[in-house]
This record gives C-alpha cells, structure tokens and sequence, in this order.
C-alpha cells in the first residue's frame, strides 16, 4: 500500500489516497459481514471512538509523510514508535 501510495503522490494528495484506503476497508467489511453473518456490533463505544479518531489521525500522517519525504522514511517513523514505546514501559 505505501509504494502504491508513493507511486499516486504526484497526481494524487496524501488524505485522498487515505481516503480511498478507508473506502476500501468499509467496503471488505460491509461484504465480510454481510456474506459471513458476522455481528460486529460495538460493545465499549469510547474505546471504538478513540481507536478511529487516533487511528485514522495516524493514517493520514502516514500518507502525508510518503507523499512528502518518501517511502522508507515514512515506513521508518510510523514503526519506530511502538518500540520506542515499549521501551519505556519496561
């Protein structure tokens, strides 16, 4: 998805190639539910609320970053977090 996202960024902003990356996952899960009878009903809303808000605010930067300074930066901070991250809790 990243080297397609690089690869769109001339023609193509960053929130659009995210915005069709959301689309698609909207899409896959609408036919997941639908063909596999699953029951994906949210049960703890705050936590549902801040996983989108948190989560597509990182998507976002994710995309804006590969348009900007490239894939492998891009790849490079997004996964440099967590053990960063996990180092501290330790």
């Amino acid at each position: 998805m990243a080297m397609i996202a690089r690869l769109l960024s001339p023609a193509i902003p960053g929130q659009q190639v995210a915005f069709v990356r959301f689309l698609t996952g909207v899409v896959v899960t609408a036919l997941a539910c639908g063909l596999l009878r699953l029951d994906l009903r949210p049960r703890r809303w705050g936590w549902l609320i801040s996983r989108g808000v948190f989560g597509g605010a990182a998507v976002l930067l994710y995309f804006r970053c590969i348009e900007k300074i490239g894939v492998g930066v891009a790849t490079l901070l997004n996964y440099s977090v967590l053990p960063a991250s996990v180092r501290e809790l330790t």
